[in-house]
């Protein structure tokens, strides 16, 4: 395989996270796939609700927000952005 997803079904929703496409087949559309197949088998099992989650792209990294735009493609909606936290290399002080 070349890409893999996951979609978590709970009650009448699914959420629908953790993309992954090897870096040589990158924009080539096999995220787009993948979140298509996902809603496919949400809808053919009755669930009402399809959430996902992906970063939110800053002003400096539109040219990497292809997960958001894919997203946004295939009609989802984005209801709120939340903070992530971030890899610092910044020593911690100890005690």
């Amino acid at each position: 395989g070349v890409g893999a997803a996951a979609m978590y079904v709970k009650g009448g929703a699914a959420w629908c996270g953790i993309d992954a496409t090897l870096p040589s087949y990158r924009r080539q559309g096999v995220q787009r796939a993948l979140i298509h197949r996902r809603v496919e088998d949400a809808q053919r099992s009755g669930l009402s609700i399809v959430t996902a989650e992906t970063s939110y792209p800053s002003n400096s990294e539109q040219a990497d927000a292809a997960s958001y735009r894919n997203y946004g493609r295939a009609n989802f909606k984005m209801v709120y952005a939340r903070p992530n936290f971030r890899f610092s290399t910044a020593s911690l002080a100890t005690s």
